[in-house]
């Protein structure tokens, strides 16, 4: 009815998110090797603090806010998330920008899913609007949204925090897989 607050979010990141998607790219960053961007890097993304999520909650009880509220934050380009990890990381590694069509011929596609080589990485236009959905209801409430290497460093900060004996995790990527790919890239004739 007409007293219902629902609340649609992105994907959610921060502590306590056990997905290793956001990690692929941070750990990436923080190696500070040469690295692929997967496309042009203007295919989008979006990402939503768990804190965001949070405290749009608690205005939506406190100001009785009804309706349906997107929580999907502002889109950013893949050039800008990857660039965001970089920063979050303080990190100097290279990114080289493959295009898809040269990816597919190395084996590797998207994954229709977030993770695989290339995490959160929805090619458009097959996807176009897929990261691109608008929050300008829940903003026009009051809401913020925190910088996304704040968003950043609280997740890697958690996932530094495991116990290695416990949480294991290998990227799909392989360095060796991905060096060779840059390689061929930047030998192409």
């Amino acid at each position: 009815g007409d007293r219902l607050t629902v609340v649609r979010p992105g994907p959610i990141k921060g502590p306590r998110d056990d997905t290793p998607d956001l990690l692929a790219w941070l750990r990436r960053a923080r190696d500070g090797s040469q690295h692929i961007g997967p496309g042009s890097g203007d295919d989008h993304v979006q990402i939503v603090d768990v804190k965001d999520v949070a405290r749009f909650l608690v205005i939506a009880i406190e100001r009785s806010l009804y309706g349906t509220f997107n929580l999907t934050g502002s889109p950013m380009t893949f050039r800008e998330f990857v660039d965001g990890c970089k920063i979050a990381t303080r990190s100097s590694s290279e990114v080289v920008w493959i295009p898809a069509e040269f990816l597919h011929q190395e084996g590797l596609d998207p994954d229709p899913g977030s993770l695989g080589s290339f995490p959160f990485w929805h090619p458009e236009p097959a996807r176009r609007g897929f990261f691109q959905i608008s929050s300008r209801r829940a903003f026009d409430a009051g809401w913020t949204q925190r910088p996304f290497t704040e968003t950043a460093l609280d997740y890697l900060w958690w996932f530094d925090s495991l116990d290695p004996a416990t949480f294991r995790w290998t990227d799909a990527l392989t360095p060796e897989i991905e060096v060779r790919v840059i390689e061929r890239w930047l030998n192409r004739r």
